[in-house]
């Protein structure tokens, strides 16, 4: 979320981004009233007393909660709010501004380079006007692919968590290459530049993987051997499983 919104702010000013307030300890090099509003559970629960969040909630015993005094100022002068907030509060915020367009994204880490893929719902009822708004918005970050709100869990697993499995998968190329004898940056931007291009290919010419991988082992050759080799050690059960693990969480 942090990296979205960093990059959003440096191509696209005509927004407001909303800071929640929090009863959990400052971490290194965060700044009270940039990254939050850092309170003592006191001070939050008096808050909640005085109706001044539109949601909070609490994660590992700490309160966490969005303030509405300025949310809804910047609204009624028709500006744009970013809400940086977990998918509880953001289902509370939708009940609670059912006037307003509410749409609900999920971006992973390369959107810090814009080319990110971004899970994005936008409810039936928002007009064309303002869903390609959103779209154009955020296209300047990478690949927006639209989803139904009941896929936003298993896209934000596939996509948010996908980049950690593929840098697994990078390193233990960079292992493999430096046994056999490469420098460990030479193997490291080779395997790199592999992913990227393997990857540009599936998409761009939207073929099966299987038939890509097909496309690469000859019959009786090397490849093959060694796609046999994953097969016997469970690589690709081992990918379907830290899926299903991720999105339980």
């Amino acid at each position: 979320k942090d990296s979205i919104i960093e990059n959003l702010k440096k191509i696209n000013k005509n927004f407001w981004v909303s800071i929640s307030m929090t009863t959990r300890a400052p971490r290194t090099k965060e700044v009270n009233g940039k990254d939050y509003f850092f309170v003592s559970k006191e001070e939050f629960e008096d808050n909640i007393k005085k109706d001044n969040f539109l949601e909070y909630a609490t994660y590992n015993g700490e309160y966490y909660g969005t303030p509405k005094s300025k949310i809804l100022d910047k609204l009624q002068q028709g500006i744009d709010v970013i809400l940086e907030i977990e998918i509880q509060g953001a289902l509370k915020i939708k009940d609670i501004l059912p006037n307003h367009t509410v749409a609900r994204i999920i971006p992973n880490i390369p959107v810090v380079i814009n080319a990110g893929t971004i899970g994005l719902f936008i409810p039936e009822t928002v007009d064309q006007h303002k869903r390609q708004f959103i779209v154009d918005f955020l296209s300047q970050l990478g690949d927006v692919i639209p989803v139904k709100e009941d896929q936003l869990s298993i896209v934000g697993t596939i996509g948010g968590c996908g980049p950690a499995f593929v840098d697994v998968f990078l390193d233990a190329l960079g292992d493999a290459g430096v046994l056999n004898g490469l420098p460990r940056d030479l193997t490291n931007t080779l395997a790199a530049s592999m992913v990227k291009g393997s990857a540009s290919l599936a998409y761009e010419s939207k073929t099966a993987p299987a038939i890509l991988r097909d496309q690469v082992c000859s019959p009786g050759g090397t490849t093959i051997q060694g796609v046999a080799s994953l097969e016997q050690n469970g690589f690709r059960y081992a990918v379907i499983d830290a899926v299903n693990k991720a999105n339980k969480n």
